[in-house]
């Protein structure tokens, strides 16, 4: 066997070596990628569902009724008909 022919032999056992461990990170990184859409995609459908928790509440209340729950809840505030009769007792 002649000097070149063994060098080219030489030659392209590197440059397929070099070619699978090239493919090998290479699939390593595509893995690691994998893995992190399946947590994004998983954090996506979570923000999903409290967006339509959000929109749905939104819905069940109308902007009157949202500033009439407030008032009353926390203000102490009630209707104009309504009549609100307080514990003087102390019990």
């Amino acid at each position: 066997m002649s000097k070149t022919s063994a060098l080219i032999k030489f030659m392209l056992f590197v440059i397929a070596a070099v070619s699978v461990i090239s493919l090998i990170f290479m699939r390593l990184d595509i893995a690691e990628k994998e893995r992190e859409i399946a947590v994004i995609s998983e954090q996506i459908k979570e923000q999903l569902l409290r967006n339509s928790e959000m929109e749905d509440l939104l819905a069940i209340e109308n902007e009157e009724d949202f500033y009439q729950s407030i008032a009353e809840d926390n203000l102490g505030y009630g209707r104009n008909d309504e009549k609100i009769y307080k514990d003087i007792s102390g019990n």
